[in-house]
């Protein structure tokens, strides 16, 4: 028997999270007012170990000024680069909360990882409910029907709601591609038939992603359609069959570092976006398995997996867009783009700079950047598309990544320097 055609054409706001470059939603019925959330995120500071719920209040606040009342708590998947809110907002609004069935096998899989002792529960009672392949709901009166999209990981599902869906990691933005398949349960065979069963919607159907990450320092995007990843997927276009996208995907991912959250975020996800239960002090501690993955190629295997500036210079020049020293000088006269010097004072003495740059050293990058400081340096939070130099485009690729991770996106470095820049006949002058 052949299904209807969902109904519906929903109201869909999203919300990127700067730290993480994913996108949470807020999918609403206009006609009965009902919503969801979609892949709410809990604020995590690594550094400091705490949490906090602003995002997710941010989300709370939309349905509330919005006259909304939330019906589903929606995951995709466990996440692996933020901690799911999806707990925090059943405690807060006691609605349901759901996930795909395949979740037990992700829980089998990290239970033996972190070596959790038999009373973890890897039945998937953490939702309130597991949604098989292919089974409809309503958010409202819109139609809403689950497509399994294993390949990122073993449990990925996508929710059709409507005139639209929501695939989080399988397809991004087409100028960015598709998504990794290289974590523990990942296949890039799967994920390209996932990925097919996403194509062969009617090319109307507007596709929501889960994350962004600008490429080219244009600004977070998150909508397009079938028809628009069919004709102008990156990925896609490139890889005409799937042995040639396994291909391409493989050795992309092999050149990815894992997510620096990964080991922190699926013992909370794994439990519905619960944190571990407080020890006899009171406090929850994160566990992290020591030396469970392999090195990547190149990386050299330690104790510790210390990671060498080079691979460190290497992983920020795959994530931001590195410009020739010709296509840099032609730039300088843009006025809306602004050189930035990130190297030390006394090299700036001893050469010169570019004519009209600004400095910020790298070692105090965060500090420039941050309007609230002291020594801020104020082009860098003027809008302008920055334009990073040092002087070999070692340290400009990293604080390329740098800023880019606090939330200025339109960003890129020089490869090769000020040495390059001058040799391409960059206009130079003396260091204040």
């Amino acid at each position: 028997m052949v299904k209807s055609a969902l109904q519906g054409r929903p109201i869909v706001k999203g919300f990127f999270d700067k730290r993480t470059f994913s996108v949470q939603y807020v999918v609403a019925d206009p006609e009965t007012r009902h919503c969801a959330i979609i892949d709410p995120v809990l604020d995590f500071d690594e550094k400091s170990g705490s949490t906090a719920t602003w995002s997710t209040d941010e989300l709370l606040d939309h349905v509330r000024n919005e006259g909304y009342t939330l019906e589903w708590i929606l995951d995709t998947h466990p996440h692996a680069d933020h901690f799911s809110a999806a707990a925090y907002l059943r405690g807060k609004t006691g609605v349901q909360t759901a996930i795909g069935e395949k979740v037990v096998e992700v829980q089998k899989l990290w239970k033996e990882i972190y070596n959790y002792s038999d009373t973890f529960p890897t039945d998937g009672s953490q939702w309130d409910k597991l949604f098989v392949d292919g089974e409809r709901f309503k958010i409202g009166s819109c139609d809403v029907e689950v497509m399994f999209t294993p390949g990122h990981t073993l449990a990925s599902i996508a929710y059709g709601v409507g005139d639209a869906i929501f695939v989080h990691d399988t397809l991004f933005q087409p100028d960015f591609g598709t998504a990794r398949a290289d974590f523990p349960g990942g296949d890039a065979h799967a994920l390209w038939r996932s990925i097919h069963r996403i194509l062969a919607l009617p090319e109307d159907t507007k596709v929501f992603t889960g994350h962004d990450y600008m490429p080219g320092g244009r600004q977070p995007a998150w909508e397009s359609t079938v028809g628009q990843q069919k004709s102008e997927n990156i990925h896609l276009r490139e890889a005409k069959t799937e042995a040639e996208f396994v291909a391409l995907r493989q050795t992309r991912d092999k050149k990815l570092p894992m997510p620096k959250l990964i080991l922190q975020s699926l013992q909370v996800n794994i439990r519905g976006g619960r944190l571990p239960d407080p020890e006899s002090n009171g406090r929850r501690y994160l566990k992290i398995p020591l030396g469970r993955s392999k090195a990547r190629p190149g990386m050299k295997e330690t104790s510790m997996n210390i990671k060498s500036a080079k691979e460190l210079v290497a992983e920020a020049t795959a994530e931001v867009e590195t410009l020739s020293a010709d296509a840099a000088v032609k730039l300088m006269d843009d006025p809306n783009v602004v050189f930035v010097d990130v190297r030390e004072t006394n090299e700036r003495r001893k050469t010169g700079v570019l004519k009209g740059s600004v400095h910020a050293s790298r070692g105090f990058l965060e500090f420039h950047a941050d309007p609230n400081s002291p020594t801020h340096v104020k082009p860098l939070s003027s809008g302008k598309r920055l334009v990073l130099y040092c002087a070999s485009g070692n340290r400009s690729a990293l604080a390329a990544k740098t800023l880019k991770s606090i939330g200025i996106a339109n960003v890129s470095h020089v490869a090769g320097g000020f040495p390059a820049m001058q040799k391409a006949g960059g206009e130079t002058e003396s260091a204040a």
